[in-house]
């Protein structure tokens, strides 16, 4: 994993950077199945309060013979997992009479985050503005749709990466309507 380069220590709390590189695996995340007649599927990256507890650490900091990691001291203690590949793996499972389009959406946090994201051979990337009045409300992105006829399971994989600062959670959504409406 590579970062901004070249790392500080006095930068701000929310704007530090990291520039390093760690023993190179995917964050993994096996989905299970999920019928389209319970969606719409929420789930959350870079997120302690949403049980992803996990670091992608340690990290070399290029230039230094500082790490970050868990057990270093702030703010090396803590990246939120920016820039790591997330890669997840889920079956939809469409249980109804009807055809259906499920629709994935990610979600930037009220700061706004840059997001890029892989299924199959097409990768896509966008930068979400937040919504810096509402810490409760995300920024909406349409990345995916897949169509499936009725009882009709469809197997995947698809990769994420939140490429740019700010590690707070960012929301990932499987719906058959647009979670905002």
């Amino acid at each position: 994993m590579l970062l901004a380069f070249p790392y500080s220590a006095s930068y701000s709390a929310d704007l530090g950077v990291f520039s390093g590189i760690s023993n190179g695996f995917f964050l993994t995340a096996a989905h299970g199945t999920k019928n389209v007649s319970n969606l719409p599927y929420r789930y959350y990256t870079n997120s302690t309060a949403k049980g992803n507890t996990n670091e992608f650490a340690p990290i070399d900091i290029v230039g230094t013979t500082q790490k970050a990691g868990v057990n270093e001291s702030s703010p090396r203690n803590n990246l939120g997992n920016w820039c790591i590949q997330n890669y997840h793996t889920m079956t939809l499972n469409n249980n109804t009479s009807g055809a259906v389009t499920v629709k994935g959406y990610i979600g930037a946090n009220s700061k706004g985050n840059t997001h890029v994201a892989a299924r199959q051979s097409t990768i896509k990337g966008i930068r979400l503005e937040g919504n810096a009045g509402d810490p409760g409300v995300y920024k909406l992105w349409h990345w995916c749709s897949i169509s499936l006829a009725p009882g009709e399971a469809y197997n995947f994989d698809w990769q994420t990466i939140l490429a740019s600062y700010g590690a707070a959670p960012t929301c990932h959504i499987w719906s058959l309507t647009d979670p905002t409406s």
